[in-house]
Formats: structure tokens, sequence, C-alpha cells
């Protein structure tokens, strides 16, 4: 059970097993015996698990030792992972002369110890360092190294929820390296992700990332036969989904996959995140095809109860704002509140604007009757003003020209002289 494990991840490993509720009383005692006697050959057992481990192994008058034996510096960091020190194993083994020959063995400890601390960012960032040393003359043991840390960083991704990083960073590698499938498949004895729990990874974070019009695309790509072969549960998966037989496939789920998930000490952090999406991913399918469909008939076809479906569906609801309601057993599609309330106010601002043209219009008639009424006024007026003071001073000289034709050129520039005066003096 724990055979191909060996230092701090045989402890975590161990302990997991020990504290799950899925393992038998027997697997527990092994898991614990076998981790016991790996702390004492070692001659560290000063672990946070120490005790679970002793209790469940059922052995008595073990020595304990709580100080690190004098040995390489790759000893104590071995030490100090144990005692979940990480940040002061990783210093340590940053801090090491930088061989050529070790560079990716330290740097695949160091992935370890990020993964085991759950640092995450950190183990991300280890990504940029994979090709500064690589070269033509890199020994074999450091190239697989290298390519097991790129492994690590895949299981980084998926520990993380980013499913579709995994898919990327997975199916790149296997595509780009024809030693792939040589290191995925390996029995070593340092293994970190087992090969089952790595294609568990790749199936999960498929059914998860690739759209339901896609997967019968992905089914039938050519250079994934491969993975057909080595993981038939993916292909089994994708079929049922892509043939939308959803109450099948969530049995599988349920069963089998979970069985295989709740037994791994990586695999289980994001189970029940991985188990709600996919349900939720379901629903959403059954929201774009319909307008009104029934609870209990999504928990008929789905094998869900009907109390868990309707609490997902309502979250999922909120969550993406979908225009859809809960009335009893029936989902039925309602129209946007929000373009509901874009119609009333635009109707609200057609009526501001008429009544607002209505009352100009109104002024604008007003202003102008006023306008007719004062010059009709006005020209009444002057016609009565004319008529009540006879001919003006101008309409008099034109006059007295017009009479006084025998008038010599004396008698003109008398009258000129005299209205000179008067225009300039200002009368």
């Amino acid at each position: 059970m724990l055979e191909q494990f060996e230092g701090p991840i045989l402890i975590e490993r161990a302990n997991f097993l020990v504290k799950s509720e899925r393992s038998s009383a027997n697997d527990k005692r092994q898991c614990a015996v076998i981790a016991i006697n790996y702390l004492v050959s070692l001659r560290y057992t000063k672990s946070p698990h120490w005790r679970d481990l002793l209790n469940a192994s059922g052995l008595r008058n073990v020595e304990t030792a709580e100080i690190i034996p004098v040995g390489t510096k790759k000893h104590l960091a071995l030490c100090k992972a144990i005692a979940h020190e990480y940040a002061e194993a990783i210093n340590i083994l940053e801090t090491m002369p930088n061989e050529s020959n070790e560079y990716y063995r330290n740097l695949e400890i160091i992935a370890q110890l990020l993964l085991l601390s759950n640092n995450l960012k950190g183990l991300e960032e280890l990504e940029y360092r994979l090709t500064d040393c690589h070269s033509e003359n890199t020994i074999r043991d450091e190239l697989e190294a290298m390519k097991r840390t790129q492994l690590l960083i895949c299981g980084g991704y998926y520990l993380q929820g980013r499913f579709l990083d995994f898919c990327k960073s997975f199916f790149k590698f296997e595509k780009d390296d024809p030693d792939f499938w040589n290191i995925l498949l390996a029995t070593a004895t340092n293994r970190f992700f087992t090969t089952e729990e790595l294609l568990q990874m790749a199936t999960i974070s498929v059914v998860i990332s690739t759209p339901f019009d896609n997967y019968g695309d992905f089914l039938s790509v050519e250079n994934l036969t491969r993975f057909r072969e080595e993981c038939p549960l993916m292909e089994k998966s994708l079929k049922l989904l892509s043939n939308t037989c959803f109450g099948r496939f969530l049995d599988l789920w349920d069963s089998e996959i979970d069985r295989k998930c709740c037994k791994s000490l990586f695999l289980f952090r994001v189970w029940e995140s991985a188990r709600f999406t996919v349900r939720n991913k379901v629903y959403f399918f059954y929201l774009r095809i319909s307008n009104k469909l029934k609870v209990s008939y999504l928990s008929r076809t789905l094998n869900i109860e009907e109390t868990l479906v309707e609490q997902e569906v309502q979250q999922l609801l909120e969550d993406l704002h979908l225009n859809f309601e809960i009335d009893g057993d029936t989902i039925y599609y309602r129209s946007s509140p929000f373009l509901i309330n874009v119609v009333q106010k635009l109707e609200e601002n057609r009526e501001v604007i008429n009544r607002a043209l209505e009352s100009r219009i109104l002024t604008t008639k007003q202003l102008k009757d006023s306008l007719q009424e004062a010059i009709i006024e006005n020209n009444d007026n002057l016609r009565d003003n004319r008529s009540d003071t006879g001919p003006s001073a101008t309409d008099r000289t034109a006059y007295r020209y017009v009479l006084d034709e025998e008038m010599d050129v004396d008698e003109i520039n008398d009258i000129s002289d005299a209205e000179s005066a008067s225009f300039l003096s200002g009368s």
C-alpha cells in the first residue's frame, strides 16, 4: 500500500489513511506500522503525526528520538520536512552548492516540499527554473527528475482547482515529450504522485474544463489514443456525457471515481469541490435547453435527492444571476428583471419628454399669439396717430417742394441754409 513511497510523503500518506473513514482497521494498522518503522529507522520521530500513528499501529515501548542525528544537509532537510518545518528544509536545499549533476533532483525535492506545505504559488514559480541548466550533457537521472518535477507542477494546478491549466500543461507535456509515458508509468520507490492519481487528475480536469459540445471532439482526437488505453475511466465518462447519459455518468462519478479519490491524499483535497462543479454543469445544461422543468424530474434523472437538487440549483441561479425562478417543484424561465426595469424607465422618460414638448409647444404658441396681437395693435395705433395729428414736418416740407414749382435759386438756398442750421444744432 505504501511500498513505493519514502520520506515525508510516506508519513503524510500513512496519516491520511489512518484517519480516513474509508480505511479498514487492518489497513490503518498496517499503514501506521510502516510509518513508525520508517521514522525509527531514520532515528528521528519528531513528526506531528507520531502520536496518532503510534496509537493506530498498536506497537508498544517504541523509543522516540527528537534530536536530529548528525548527517548530510539533505538528511537535515529531510528531518526538518518530517517535523513540518518546510520553510527551513527548503532553505537548506536552496543554499546547498549548486552542482549541475544534482540540480534537478534538488529542485524535485523542493517541489515536493512546496506541495506538502500547500505553497502552490511557490511551486508554480519553479517552472521558470526547469530549463536553467538543461543541456545536451545533462545526465539521464537529472532529465528524469526534471520531467517528474513538471508532473508535480501539473499536480499543483489541479490542487488549486485550475483544471483547465492542468489540462493545458499535462497534455502539452504528453505531446512534446516522447518520454512522457515512461515517466508517468514508472514504478520507482521515490514517487510522490502515483500514476493512478495523475490519470484521475486528468480525467476530472477534462470532465470539468471541456464544454459539453466538445466532449465528442475530445474523444476523436487521434493523439489521445494512449490516454484512452491507459485511462478507460476517462473515455467511459466522456462517452456518457457526450450522449447526455447524465444519470449513468453521475453513478460512475459517485461510485468508482469517488472510491479512488477518497483513498488519495491529494485527490481527496478537491474532490467535493469537483463533484459540486460537475453537478452544476449538468444542471446548467438542462437550464440551457429548457424554459421550464421539474426539480423532481432532475432528482429522478440524476439520482440526486430532491432537497439537494433544489438547494444547488437555487445557489446556481443566484451565483450566475440566471433568469430562472423556483416555485415549488417547478423551475421556470422569467424575463430579465433588468430588462423590465429598463422598459419601465424608458416609458417613464417618454411620458416626461412628451409633457415637456407639449408645454414647450403651448408656450411657443402663446408667445406667437402675443406677438401678433402686439403688431396689430401697434399698426392700429400708428394709423390713429396719423389721423389725429395730420402730416408730419417732413411731409409738409415735401409738400412745399411740390407746390412751389416756380421758386428761384435764392429761395431754395434760403430754405437749405435754415434746415442745415437746424440739423447742426440738433433741432
